[in-house]
């Protein structure tokens, strides 16, 4: 094979057909402004944004654990419930709870009406724009938390509502493999992984795989090396799936202690990485953030379907538990804590630095 056969330009170029086939034919995604990859929702409007639009098809999301607040089990209940509103197939793996039961738990997607002054605002600025360049995206289209999808007009984002759980026959409706009930072994959730997709595949489905906390003491013990190589090869059947793919495991800081590379391996491995952080449950107050409850920081943002310029709007949002819903905000400091030194992340942004700096 030639140098230039290898080139991965080239690969990008032959893999538009596939490309272009999901953005058409998937429910729930849409391309990306910057680079035409197709995405979809994590189920937060607020992150799509910071993202770039959502989590590109193919992608590894690596979510670091907030402890004692358990806010990323809502994070992950969210992403799982906005697969299932795109009728995306749905592989959930947990070894701490019960999977059948997170899946009863799912909370339940609000209805969204679009009233009529939406709909002849939406008519109104698209004639402004020229008849030639109707059919491509918009910058603002893509980058705005809409709710409407820019090829089909189906709903992007969701909202969903923490109080209620999904209806038990929509969910008989939906495919939904569970793992962790009975074996705990990384060789067996592997196959299992596999297998889903397959049989998605074969009714033409795109699947949304999660692993709750990973690594940890209720999964097989496994040497650092074991969760590197498993790691590979989940990213592997997420990237090669025809009907598209995306992934996301959750991971403890206590896991990340007890094997001291594998930060470095998550944050290699994963095209998307998202640290929660309550600090041991006390909020945001000592950090200068004003009183919300958790601080998440991107640390790593997805560079799928080739390298493109993309300057983020944040990488650093503040999280607030509400009774039926995860606010997201943008994370200033506050106005009493400016001209203080306050504790900055691990990024090495201080906390008067909003935005990231190319």
């Amino acid at each position: 094979m030639s140098l230039v056969e290898k080139n991965s330009f080239i690969r990008l170029v032959s893999s538009q057909p596939y490309v272009a086939q999901l953005q058409i034919k998937k429910s729930g995604t849409r391309p990306s402004f910057h680079n035409k990859w197709p995405q979809t929702s994590t189920g937060f409007p607020e992150l799509d944004k910071a993202l770039g639009g959502g989590i590109p098809i193919g992608s590894l999301w690596v979510l670091l654990e907030d402890e004692p607040t358990h806010l990323y089990q809502s994070i992950l209940n969210v992403f799982m419930a906005q697969g299932l509103a795109h009728k995306h197939t749905l592989a959930l793996a947990s070894a701490d709870e019960q999977p059948s039961q997170v899946i009863m738990n799912l909370p339940k997607r609000r209805n969204f009406v679009v009233t009529e002054k939406s709909k002849m605002d939406s008519n109104t600025s698209s004639l402004k724009i020229a008849w030639r360049y109707a059919q491509q995206p918009n910058r603002d289209q893509v980058q705005e938390t809409s709710t409407e999808s820019l090829l089909s007009g189906q709903a992007y984002s969701h909202s969903f509502d923490l109080t209620e759980q999904e209806d038990p026959k929509q969910l008989e409706k939906a495919l939904v493999s569970t793992f962790g009930d009975t074996c705990y072994t990384y060789d067996a959730l592997l196959n299992h992984m596999k297998e889903h997709i397959l049989h998605s595949e074969e009714r033409g489905f795109m699947s949304r795989l999660v692993i709750r906390s990973f690594a940890s003491h209720f999964w097989q013990e496994a040497s650092y090396q074991q969760l590197v190589q498993f790691l590979l090869y989940l990213r592997h059947i997420i990237r090669k799936s025809v009907e598209g793919c995306v992934g996301i495991i959750s991971v403890s800081k206590f896991s990340l202690e007890q094997f001291p590379f594998l930060k470095a391996a998550l944050f290699h491995l994963g095209d998307i990485v998202l640290d929660v952080d309550s600090c041991q449950g006390r909020g945001t107050m000592e950090l200068g953030l004003g009183n919300f409850h958790a601080v998440a920081n991107i640390y790593k943002y997805p560079r799928i379907g080739g390298f493109h310029l993309f300057r983020p709007p944040c990488s650093t949002f503040v999280l607030k538990r509400k009774r039926r819903s995860i606010e997201w905000q943008v994370a200033y400091s506050s106005p009493e804590e400016e001209n203080e030194n306050v504790r900055s992340f691990e990024t090495g942004k201080t906390l008067q630095q909003h935005h990231v700096d190319f």
